[in-house]
């Protein structure tokens, strides 16, 4: 039996990270460093400039041609994602976003799997999250070792659908069909990750590594964003719905508790901001589909979140204050 522990990973294999970048002077020099730095030869580094108009560019030009760097007006995240998937000559494409940045056993850890188990469309890995304080400028990229017994090999469809969120700067996929499914949709101004991996992996096994191989860099205005995301991944799965019934067929008690799911979190994320009478309205609006778990809990908790969060952000300081004197 194939043993992805002591295999050699074949060198032949060109893997393309691609990058995503708009205004991001703070964070992109370390995200080129961490792709650069992987253990995994042979690799493409492109980094796609989406208009920015600070010194991104600059920055990206300033590895010569260690990176290649394609520009073009902005257009997003996802268009972004796929000028680079067009423009990649790997067998696998990485993603990896501008303010992120990967371990150095990443790739190979995860050109391991894909040689020990032909046939998977994407592997994924776990994530640290960085607090928005984290110095870009003072950052380790040892990672840990291939560890074998964190690895899932998973069936694909109804298991994505539980789980979607693998964290895009975290996949290796399969570049043909990356390119066969069109990329990522342009339309979608969240959740475009989600309906990628869904159609990626349609029919189609792929693995999750749980080892933490990529930092997540917090920004101003990220829980925001998370929050917003909530709403698109319920498009994603009406749109599912909508186009593809044979999948309601087959899947739809993994659909509704998926939806259930998503509800739930944004109540949950809307009381951690303060915003009770949104968390109410969302659990309202989960009732076409069934009952959030916990449902009533969240809904008195609702109540007390913006006196809670006044507290919390109050204590804060003290909290810090307490850090640095130990």
């Amino acid at each position: 039996m194939f043993n992805p522990r002591t295999a050699s990973v074949d060198s032949d294999v060109l893997v393309s990270a691609v990058i995503p970048a708009y205004n991001t002077e703070r964070y992109l020099r370390r995200a080129i460093e961490s792709v650069l730095a992987q253990r995994y030869r042979p690799i493409e580094c492109i980094v796609v400039d989406d208009g920015s108009t600070d010194g991104t560019g600059d920055i990206a030009r300033s590895f010569g041609d260690r990176v290649r760097v394609i520009r073009q007006p902005n257009a997003g995240a996802s268009a972004a994602r796929n000028a680079g998937i067009e423009a990649a000559r790997g067998a696998y494409i990485a993603f990896l976003d501008s303010d992120d940045y990967w371990l150095d056993t990443k790739l190979e850890s995860q050109m391991r799997v894909l040689t020990a188990h032909p046939g998977l469309r994407l592997v994924s890995t776990h994530w640290a999250w960085l607090p928005s304080t984290t110095d870009p400028q003072s950052t380790s990229f040892s990672g840990p070792e291939f560890d074998e017994a964190a690895l899932d090999i998973l069936p694909g469809w109804e298991t994505l659908l539980r789980d979607p969120y693998l964290g895009t700067p975290t996949v290796v996929v399969d570049a043909c069909a990356a390119k066969s499914v069109g990329g990522f949709d342009v339309k979608l101004r969240s959740a475009e990750d989600i309906d990628f991996f869904l159609r990626l992996c349609e029919g189609h096994r792929y693995a999750v590594l749980k080892q933490q191989l990529v930092g997540f860099q917090m920004r101003q205005g990220s829980l925001t964003r998370t929050e917003n995301s909530h709403r698109h991944n319920l498009d994603v799965l009406t749109r599912l719905s909508e186009t593809r019934p044979e999948i309601c067929e087959r899947f739809g008690a993994t659909l509704t508790e998926c939806r259930l799911d998503i509800y739930g979190r944004w109540a949950r994320a809307s009381i951690f901001h303060g915003n009770g009478p949104r968390a109410r309205t969302v659990l309202r609006d989960s009732r076409q589909f069934g009952r959030v778990p916990e449902y009533w809990r969240l809904w008195l908790k609702s109540y007390s979140a913006q006196m809670v969060k006044k507290v919390r952000d109050r204590l804060r300081p003290l909290a810090r204050e307490d850090q640095s004197v130990r």
